[in-house]
């Protein structure tokens, strides 16, 4: 395989990720022509973007476990006969 197609081979699997990350983040694909950015900008591109959404997944992951341990805490602290709605309004209040 030529160095050529190998090169074409990675540009579009960077700009596949980059798409699919970016759609994860933001809600909808970026569109660009590849062929504008060198493949350590791709590269540099899609590193960004994926270290954004492991950071966004740790923050919502973070952000369930204190709701859950709020929801733990509220149900262990009252009488029995309150409702999840009333326990869910305790721990995100």
């Amino acid at each position: 395989m030529s160095n050529q197609i190998q090169e074409q081979e990675l540009r579009d699997e960077l700009y596949s990720a980059i798409s699919d990350d970016h759609k994860d983040l933001h809600g909808f694909r970026c569109r660009f022509n590849p062929k504008d950015y060198s493949i350590a900008e791709l590269q540099e591109m899609a590193d960004d973007l994926s270290r954004q959404l492991r950071e966004e997944i740790e923050a919502e992951e973070a952000e369930e476990r204190r709701v859950a341990a709020k929801v733990a805490e509220a149900y262990q602290a009252k009488p029995v006969g309150v409702n999840i709605g009333q326990l869910l309004e305790g721990a995100l209040a």
